[in-house]
């Protein structure tokens, strides 16, 4: 498939290349549909982001989010009956129920936890050990928090609105509100990354 073969409103693009002696590169976007280019023992070609194959998502739903770890795919999406999918490789896809039923608009894996996080809800925080059985944590503050990330042995959120637009955890479970740099202090903030965490993590961004 062509690079404009399908003009759909992409939200989240993840990348991975592992070192294991059977090179694998996967890259999955996540919007009205999944797109996947994989590259492995029979493909031995790397994928570049310039092929691109249709792949049909566990539900219709508004997915927002992916990102990788511990050798699953998981995605997250605003609307729909259950908001979580995962897959193995990025082209068989399986729902799985939220903790509840939020906007999720980020997800990301890091020290054996998923965290996502959403912009609405009673609980705008889930976590998972293996990205199927999720729990709902409380957020530092009822902002609509809009994209996660972890390194350096710390989970941090941003928000797009509230007081303190920012939050830190050491474990995913219990969040601490943050103020935002002040020359930016009225920022909306919409994603964020980490260098050198475990695995790639994806932010929502429009």
């Amino acid at each position: 498939m062509s690079k404009s073969a399908f003009r759909g409103q992409w939200r989240s693009v993840v990348a991975l290349v592992s070192a294991s002696p059977r090179r694998f590169a996967s890259t999955v976007m996540v919007g009205l549909l999944v797109l996947a280019a994989v590259a492995g023992p029979a493909t031995p070609a790397r994928a570049d982001g310039e092929t691109w194959t249709a792949q049909a998502p566990a539900e219709a739903n508004s997915w927002v989010s992916v990102a990788y770890g511990n050798g699953l795919w998981v995605a997250v999406a605003a609307s729909g009956t259950n908001r979580v999918m995962t897959s193995p490789d990025g082209i068989t896809w399986t729902p799985q129920a939220a903790a509840e039923a939020n906007s999720w608009v980020s997800v990301a894996y890091g020290n054996g936890l998923w965290v996502a996080v959403a912009y609405d809800g009673t609980n705008r925080v889930m976590t998972s050990p293996d990205g199927i059985t999720w729990t709902p944590q409380a957020a530092a503050e009822a902002n609509s928090w809009y994209s996660v990330a972890y390194g350096n042995g710390l989970w941090v959120a941003v928000a797009y609105d509230g007081t303190n637009r920012v939050m830190t955890s050491p474990d995913g479970i219990t969040w601490t509100a943050r103020p935002p740099p002040k020359p930016t202090a009225g920022a909306r903030w919409r994603t964020g990354t980490a260098c050198g965490s475990p695995s790639p993590t994806a932010g929502r961004t429009r």
